[in-house]
Order: structure tokens, then C-alpha cells, then sequence
């Protein structure tokens, strides 16, 4: 499957220093149309965003395409990573549209045309349906591959990818019609129409808005619960805070109906469930059962330790983390 790149906002920003939520969260606040590509030597990632909201999430290893919430959370992990680069593209909407159902393409033909074909009948027949789909092309020879993205009756987007891995995009009706024409009728090339779903890909992305929440939720948390391990660790022995989560995490997670759940460094990592609020109770639960044990061991004051953690609220200046990070500190500390 070929992404069409379009004009590029960011580029070859490394995971090692970009602040990823940041970089989200500024790209939520601008209304951002287009995606956010992370590539890695194993893998490709995408976020894809449509007016500030994430609508997509697609994780591509060889040939396999991840996408929902389980491509939601290898992507917030990977981001976290060493040694990938960020790439952020401005799309318009109506390729958006497109890439956020390429999970939901059905095929509609795949057949092989040989030289002098008339590449214009192809297009026409696509055009015809009026309905949202690509043309993907392999050309013989490998002489490389390509794709035309087309809705409403209308080309949006040609991508075109040379054997030597070179990948070039241009919007709707383009020079690249030109390549196109010279390769179908010079060699023999295999054409897949592929017809996308957007209604079940729109309510995929609707669904999907608790889990982006989720995942900006535990990254302001992880912030927060690392000074206040930090500040606990500083109260007792090394490494004392850690110890007791992983027993609360231990005896609370079989209530829950967990498998494989872990906490590190404070993170909540490999969880398999798809209920937010079901994971989000757990979280809370193991960290106020860790507070209660630091407590009887330390007489720790959850006043002392909400007064400390409040100044770490203002390194957030978007008044929309300050009282994200507010509200999950008093949640904390209150023992709620």
C-alpha cells in the first residue's frame, strides 16, 4: 500500500528528542488535516488526523497492517522509542478519508494488462461509480509500482514509486498521468481496483476517540506518577515505590480480568483489554493500594505529597494538560 505524501509540516524530526505528545497536541490544537508518519527499520507508523482529531491509527510491518487500538497503542509506544523519524504530512480531506478506510478495501477486480492498453478506459471505469476507492499498480519488469486515489467522480491523489524506491505524489489530474501512461503501455502491469467502506471507517474512528483520550490520559499521567515516584523514592529506600506497585499491579490485576499487564518505571504497559474505563480503574486502583502501603510503612501525607506534586502542574502551559494533570493529582491524593 502506497501513502501519498503531501506538503510536508515537519521532517525527519528523530524520537530521541521530539516531544511526541507535544508535537500531537499541537497538531490537535491547529486543526491539522494530513498524517503523522514514525518509520523504524522494522515497521511504519501512522496517526492520521482530520481537522485536529485523530480518525486513524496504522501500524505496517512487511505485510501486515495493523489499524484501530491496537495500532493506537504500538504507535504511543513506538513514538517513545530511540531511533525512528518522525514525518508529518498536510493531506487534504478528502485523502484522509480514503487512507482512514484502506483497512475496509474490498477488492473489485485484479487483472493484468499488457502493452498499448488503453490506460484512459481504467481510469473512466473507476470514475464511473462515483463511490471512494484507489487503483494500485504493479508494474512488470519491476519497474516499480503506483496507485491513483479517486472520489466523487475525481482523481485526488497519484502516487508513483520507482524501482529504485524513489516515491513521488502529486494531487488529482498531474504530470504523473504522464508516467502512468508511458509505463501501461510500454510494459506488461497487474491493476488492483480497490473500493473502501467510509461509513464503517467513520464509526471506527468515533469509537477509537476513547482510546486517543486513554493515551493522552496515561501520558500526563506517567508525567505525573514519575516526579511523584520520585518524591516517594526520596521519603524511603530506592526503588521502594516501584516494589510496591508491581504487588498492588500483582494482586488487583485478577480482579480486573487482566492477563499480561505490566507496570514499568510507573508506565502501564501490555494490556490486552479493550474497555478504557475498565483499564483506567485498574490504574487508579493499584496506585492508590501502592499510596495506602506507602502510608502504613511511612506515614506518607497525601496533603504533603498533592502540595508537592501541584508545582509540577505549571511546567504545563495549555490550560487544557494544567487541568488534566490538576484533576488526576487530586483524584490521586484524595484516595478516589
Amino acid at each position: 500500500m502506497l501513502f501519498p505524501s503531501g506538503k510536508i509540516l515537519h521532517k525527519d524530526l528523530s524520537t530521541n528528542y521530539t516531544r511526541s505528545q507535544k508535537l500531537i497536541s499541537d497538531l490537535q490544537e491547529m486543526r491539522f488535516t494530513g498524517y503523522l508518519h514514525v518509520s523504524f527499520w522494522e515497521s511504519d507508523d501512522y496517526l492520521l488526523f482530520d481537522t485536529g482529531k485523530i480518525i486513524q491509527a496504522y501500524v505496517r510491518s512487511g505485510e501486515d497492517l495493523d489499524h484501530g487500538y491496537k495500532a493506537l497503542s504500538i504507535v504511543a509506544e513506538q513514538l517513545e522509542q530511540k531511533d525512528g523519524m518522525i514525518t508529518v504530512y498536510i493531506l487534504q480531506p478528502e485523502i484522509m478519508t480514503i487512507l482512514s478506510a484502506i483497512h475496509t478495501a474490498k477488492t473489485v477486480y485484479r487483472k493484468t494488462i499488457e502493452k498499448q492498453s488503453p490506460f484512459s478506459i481504467l481510469i473512466e471505469e473507476a470514475l464511473s461509480s462515483k463511490e471512494a476507492g484507489l487503483l494500485e499498480f504493479e508494474f512488470g519488469k519491476k519497474q516499480g509500482s503506483g496507485a491513483i486515489y479517486f472520489a466523487s467522480g475525481k482523481v485526488v491523489a497519484t502516487v508513483l514509486k520507482s524501482r529504485t524506491g524513489r516515491t513521488v505524489t502529486e494531487a488529482e489530474n498531474n504530470n504523473l498521468f504522464k508516467h502512468f501512461f508511458k509505463l501501461v503501455s510500454s510494459i506488461s502491469t497487474t491493476v488492483t481496483q480497490l473500493q473502501i467502506d467510509p461509513v464503517t471507517a467513520y464509526e471506527e474512528s468515533e469509537e477509537l476517540q476513547d482510546w486517543v483520550y486513554f493515551y493522552e490520559f496515561i501520558y500526563i499521567l506517567n508525567k505525573v506518577h514519575r516526579h511523584f515516584s520520585s518524591l516517594l523514592n526520596g521519603m524511603c529506600d530506592d526503588n521502594l515505590y516501584y516494589r510496591f506497585i508491581s504487588e498492588s499491579l500483582n494482586s488487583l490485576a485478577a480482579d480486573y480480568g487482566f492477563d499480561g499487564l505490566e507496570i514499568t518505571n510507573g508506565r502501564l504497559q501490555n494490556f490486552s483489554s479493550n474497555d478504557v474505563n475498565q483499564i483506567r480503574n485498574l490504574y487508579f486502583s493499584v496506585l492508590n493500594d501502592t499510596l495506602a502501603k506507602m502510608e502504613d510503612i511511612k506515614k506518607v501525607d497525601r496533603q504533603c505529597i498533592k502540595q508537592a506534586l501541584i508545582p509540577f502542574c505549571t511546567k504545563y502551559r495549555k490550560p487544557l494538560d494544567f487541568y488534566r494533570i490538576s484533576g488526576e493529582i487530586n483524584k490521586l491524593t484524595t484516595g478516589m
